[in-house]
């Protein structure tokens, strides 16, 4: 944060903590911190109730920004390996189509070997 925004946001600060901070405020900063709405929102409501000190504001502000970026981090993963897991179904598919293939080749030559062996007159002979 750049020394100005700081300098600003320790001046809305009370000399007793937080008490005089709002959830806009909150938002605005943890927004700055890269905390998207949808995310900042929960948090500013909740900690526009907390009395803290300057120092522990940025701290909480660092915190959620840090969990933020690890949250998404996380969602990357997981969008990554719900893709792989699509392409290994898709794979497992196509092998099992092709093993029902060589199944169905086995089963007509295990028939024609069957009938081979009725047309040799009962005669015993050596089938390779």
């Amino acid at each position: 944060m750049p020394a100005d925004r700081l300098g600003a946001a320790r001046r809305l600060l009370s000399p007793g903590g937080m008490a005089s901070k709002t959830a806009d405020r909150i938002r605005i900063d943890l927004e700055d911190r890269g905390v998207p709405g949808n995310f900042s929102r929960p948090l500013a409501e909740r900690l526009a109730s907390c009395d803290l000190s300057s120092e522990a504001y940025e701290g909480f502000l660092t915190g959620a920004a840090v969990a933020y970026t690890v949250h998404e981090e996380g969602l990357v993963g997981l969008k990554k390996t719900a893709g792989d897991l699509g392409e290994i179904q898709r794979l497992m598919t196509s092998f099992s189509t092709e093993l029902r293939k060589l199944d169905e080749a086995l089963e007509v030559l295990a028939a024609y070997v069957v009938r081979m062996r009725t047309q040799t007159d009962g005669k015993d002979y050596t089938v390779h």
